[in-house]
C-alpha cells in the first residue's frame, strides 16, 4: 500500500477523511523506523508500507478520528 498524501487540511485513509494534524507522522521516516522495530509495519524507500498482523490489530486510540466518510 502506498501512503496517502496529505492535501489541504486532511488526508484520505480508505473511505475516510482524517485531519492532517492526526496524520502528521506519515512522512516522518523516524515514525516508520519505530513501527518497524515494534513489528507493526515494514516500509521501503519507495513509500510502500506493509502492516503486519500485529500492526493491523494495534489500538492506536484514534478510532474516533475515522468516523467521517469522505465526500470526495
Amino acid at each position: 500500500m502506498k501512503l496517502p498524501h496529505i492535501h489541504g487540511n486532511h488526508v484520505h485513509v480508505g473511505p475516510y477523511v482524517v485531519s492532517a494534524k492526526d496524520a502528521s507522522g506519515f512522512n516522518n521516516p523516524s515514525v516508520w523506523v519505530v513501527l518497524g522495530r515494534k513489528g507493526l509495519a515494514h516500509g521501503d524507500p519507495s513509500g510502500v508500507v506493509t502492516l503486519t498482523a500485529t500492526g493491523v490489530m494495534y489500538d492506536t486510540g484514534l478510532n474516533d478520528k475515522f468516523m467521517e466518510v469522505s465526500d470526495h
